[in-house]
C-alpha cells in the first residue's frame, strides 16, 4: 500500500540496498528525493536496522529527511544527521506530494 502512495506521487520508485536497505527512494527529475521505510511496528529488536537502512540511502542521496511508516505509531528524531519522521501509514497516505 505505501508503493501505491508514492508511485501515486512519482513514476520512479525503487528500493536500494547496499550494506543496508530502504524500501522505497523515490526519485523526481532524475534525482532522489524521498526515502521511506516501512514496518508495522518500530520496536526494540528492529529500530536500529530501519533507522540504519533508512539513514544509509538518505546519506548517499544527500537527503536530509526520511521517513519511517508504520502503522499507527507517531514519533520525530534526528540520527546521524537525518531527520526522520514516523507517521502512521492513514497520515502517510494524505500526503499531496
Amino acid at each position: 500500500m505505501v508503493f501505491l502512495v508514492l508511485r501515486r506521487l512519482s513514476r520512479d520508485v525503487f528500493y536500494y540496498a547496499d550494506a543496508g536497505e530502504c524500501d522505497f527512494v523515490v526519485m523526481e527529475k532524475g534525482v532522489i528525493s524521498q526515502a521511506v521505510q516501512v514496518c508495522f511496528d518500530l520496536t526494540r529488536e528492529n529500530l536500529k536496522r530501519e533507522i540504519s537502512g533508512l539513514c544509509e540511502a538518505a546519506t548517499k542521496f544527500e537527503l536530509r529527511e526520511g521517513v519511517i511508516v508504520t502503522l499507527s505509531q507517531t514519533d520525530h528524531f534526528v540520527e546521524d544527521g537525518v531527520d526522520i519522521s514516523v507517521l502512521p501509514f492513514h497520515v502517510f497516505a494524505m500526503q499531496e506530494g
